[in-house]
C-alpha cells in the first residue's frame, strides 16, 4: 500500500478549522493509501476520534515546539540560497519582516522532514502532501530534488491569495509554484487566479465535499420567516450585517423575521451586545453557539428554515457551511465571492448579492426572496435545486474517490494532467 505524509495546520487536534475538511477526505484516502498525518501545532490538546477509528491512518505525535528565538538565531548563521533569491521579489519593509518569520518557520520544518528521509524512516516513493500552500510546503520543495521527493498542495483562501495576506505577500510563492507536482485548488476561482498570475500548467480544481447526511430540512409552515446562518464569528464574515439588515428590513416591512447563528468566535460578545440593540417584536434571535458537524445536520433536521444567509466579505474556496445547508435542502442568500458562485446559482437555489452590499441592494433581493417563498411549488424547486448541486458537485465519496484516483496516477508515475471538476 502506498504512504501518503499529509500535513496539517494541527489535526487531529483542531477544535474549530480543518476537521469538518479534512475528516471526510481521510474517509475516503484511507481506503487507498496508508496516511501519516503529521500537524504542525495544535489547537487544542484534545485529539480527536476519527484517527484511532480508521485503518491505515497513523499520527506522527510530535513533541517538538517552534522556538522563534532558537530558530531565528540558528537562520542568522546559516542563511540559505533560497533565502537570498527571495530578497529579490521584496517591496519593502514589511515584506521583509514576513519573508524573515516565514523563512524561520520553513526552515525549522525542513530540517526535521530532512532528518526523517536521511534515517530512512521516509523516502522518496512516499507522496508529501500539505494541506495549506505554507512554510511547511515551501521546507519539502527545498529538499525535493535532493531527494526526488513528490510534493502535491491543496490551496486555500489566506495561502491562496496574497491580497488578503496582512502585507499582500507571499514569500516564495514565485519559485514554489513552479518546483511542486501539482496544486490542487478547492474552487474554480481560486484555479483561475493561480492560472492567470503564474502561467504554469500544474494546477487543477478539485472540489472539497462532505457527507450525504440524507436529512432534509423540514417546510416552514409558520408566520415568520426563518433564516440560519452558520460559522465562525470573525470580522470577515460580517454578521453584524446580517443581524443590522434583517432588523431594518423586519421593522420597515411590519414583517416577523427568526434568525438562527450557529457558531462561536471571536466576536460573540460584540454581536450579542448589537443585538440587544437591535431586536425588537418583530425580530427575533437566537445564538445556538459552536456545534459539531452531527449535531449541526441534527439542528437543521429539527429546526425548520427558509433560507442560509451569509454576508461573508472573502472566502477562498466554496464554505462548508453552504455544501451543508444545499445537502439539507436549504435554498440560500449570499455574497458572490470567492467560490459561493459554484454553489449557489442565481435564482436556481438563491440569490446572490455583491461583495459589499448595501442595505438597498439587500432589500430587494430579500424581497425576491420572500416573494418566492410564497408560491410554493417554485420554492419546492430551488429546495430541490439545492439538494441537486450538492450532489453533482460537492459529495464526498464523489469529490475524493476522484482526488484519491489523482494521488494514485503521481505516486505511479504517470504524466498525470487531471481534469478540473
Amino acid at each position: 500500500m502506498k504512504t501518503i505524509v499529509l500535513f496539517t495546520n494541527s489535526y487531529p487536534y483542531s477544535q474549530f478549522g480543518e476537521y469538518p475538511f479534512v475528516e471526510p477526505e481521510l474517509k475516503i484516502l484511507s481506503k487507498y493509501f496508508k496516511i501519516i498525518i503529521f500537524p504542525l501545532g495544535k489547537e487544542t490538546e484534545k485529539k480527536r476520534n476519527l484517527v484511532s477509528q480508521l485503518n491505515n491512518v497513523f499520527l506522527y505525535d510530535n513533541d517538538f515546539k517552534f522556538n522563534k528565538y532558537k530558530e531565528l538565531f540558528f537562520n542568522a548563521i546559516k542563511v540559505d540560497k533560497f533565502f537570498f533569491q527571495e530578497l529579490t521579489n521584496i517591496k519593502n519593509k514589511n515584506h521583509l519582516k514576513s519573508l524573515i518569520a516565514y523563512h524561520t518557520k520553513s526552515k525549522w520544518i525542513e530540517k526535521i522532514i530532512e532528518s526523517k528521509l536521511k534515517s530512512g524512516e521516509w523516502n522518496r516513493e512516499y507522496l508529501y502532501y500539505t494541506y495549506w500552500f505554507d512554510f511547511a510546503t515551501t521546507a519539502l520543495l527545498n529538499l525535493k530534488e535532493k531527494f526526488n521527493l513528490k510534493v502535491i498542495t491543496r490551496v486555500h483562501r489566506y495561502d491562496l491569495y496574497e491580497e488578503v495576506r496582512r502585507n499582500g505577500y507571499i514569500p516564495f510563492r514565485k519559485t514554489d509554484i513552479k518546483k511542486i507536482d501539482k496544486v490542487f485548488t478547492v474552487s474554480m476561482q481560486g484555479f483561475n487566479y493561480l492560472k492567470n498570475k503564474y502561467k504554469t500548467e500544474n494546477i487543477i480544481n478539485s472540489y472539497l465535499g462532505i457527507e450525504d447526511r440524507n436529512v432534509e430540512n423540514p417546510l416552514n409552515t409558520s408566520n415568520a420567516i426563518k433564516i440560519v446562518s452558520c460559522s465562525l464569528m470573525v470580522p470577515v464574515k460580517r454578521i453584524n450585517l446580517i443581524i443590522e439588515y434583517l432588523s431594518k428590513y423586519s421593522k420597515e416591512f411590519n414583517i416577523k423575521i427568526e434568525w438562527h447563528h450557529i457558531g462561536s468566535g471571536i466576536l460573540e460578545e460584540n454581536l450579542k451586545l448589537l443585538s440587544e440593540k437591535l431586536k425588537h417584536r418583530l425580530f427575533e434571535i437566537h445564538f445556538v453557539g459552536y456545534l459539531e458537524n452531527n449535531e449541526i445536520f441534527n439542528y437543521y433536521k429539527n429546526n425548520p428554515f427558509d433560507y442560509f444567509i451569509t454576508l461573508t466579505k472573502s472566502e477562498g474556496g466554496v464554505p462548508v457551511s453552504l455544501m451543508e445547508a444545499c445537502s439539507v435542502g436549504l435554498p440560500i442568500i449570499a455574497t458572490n465571492v470567492g467560490g459561493i458562485g459554484e454553489i449557489v446559482e442565481n435564482e436556481k437555489n438563491g440569490f446572490l448579492l455583491s461583495s459589499n452590499p448595501s442595505y438597498e441592494e439587500f432589500k430587494e433581493v430579500f424581497k425576491k426572496a420572500i416573494l418566492l417563498k410564497s408560491n410554493i411549488e417554485e420554492y419546492i424547486k430551488f429546495r430541490k435545486n439545492s439538494r441537486d448541486i450538492f450532489l453533482e458537485k460537492f459529495s464526498a465519496d464523489r469529490n475524493y474517490e476522484k482526488f484519491a484516483k489523482y494521488l494514485e496516477e503521481i505516486l505511479s508515475n504517470k504524466d498525470f494532467k487531471g481534469s478540473n471538476q
